[in-house]
């Protein structure tokens, strides 16, 4: 999610079981119980949104089924919000480096684009999921490489630059998973909010996580 002068961006997946998906704009600030709110649909899943510029946002999609992660191809679109639809302005692909599932994004003129990944390993055999660490890529937006992906196409691939890795230590979780990023305007740190399973004896880790907030103040943007 993402708030734009003084409005609340959220990607939502329709619950009607037809794969379709859109974002909800809420307006924010009013006293009645319900904020008053749009929808704007497409055909693409959506795992995050952020603004761009002006009345433009970037939303992160992918294509390809669940569990299939090696498959999927990401996009990172660049998109506005029009009688009811999402209209796309321009399409950047995205070649995701080794953490499969992608989390959150965080997009800002000064600081480029950040976007959260987390690496998952089936644990239980009831379905029931360990993530293994995060990492937060980032991606400069202007530069792009073309590659050949594996439908044979050819398409502009934006390559992350470099990453802030946050492997799993055993000692103290369970469970870490990253789930969003933003950079504190008024000290210029990293933040992360992150849902982590700590051990309890006999447990193997089944109880419900805890979300936290985490300041990286080693990690500082100028």
């Amino acid at each position: 999610m993402d708030i734009y002068n003084h409005e609340l961006y959220v990607t939502c997946a329709e619950p009607n079981g037809k794969g379709e998906y859109s974002v909800v704009k809420l307006t924010m600030g009013s006293t009645s119980e319900e904020w008053p709110y749009n929808r704007y649909t497409w055909e693409n899943r959506t795992n995050a949104i952020s603004h761009y510029k002006g009345n433009q946002f970037i939303l992160l999609t992918e294509t390809g089924a669940e569990g299939e992660e090696d498959k999927k191809i990401y996009k990172l679109c660049i998109v506005h919000f029009s009688a009811g639809k999402v209209v796309v302005d321009q399409t950047k692909y995205f070649m995701n480096t080794g953490y499969e599932v992608l989390q959150g994004i965080n997009y800002s003129d000064k600081y480029g684009l950040f976007i959260v990944t987390t690496k998952k390993l089936e644990y239980f055999p009831n379905g029931d999921v360990q993530t293994s660490g995060s990492r937060v890529l980032h991606i400069d937006m202007s530069r792009t490489k073309t590659m050949k992906f594996k439908d044979g196409k050819k398409y502009p691939v934006l390559i992350p630059d470099f990453a802030f890795n946050n492997e799993l230590d055993e000692s103290k979780f369970f469970s870490f998973e990253m789930e969003s990023v933003a950079i504190d305007r008024n000290t210029n740190n990293m933040i992360v909010s992150v849902n982590a399973n700590s051990p309890i004896a006999g447990d193997n880790g089944k109880h419900p996580g805890e979300d936290y907030i985490y300041r990286f103040s080693s990690i500082e943007f100028k």
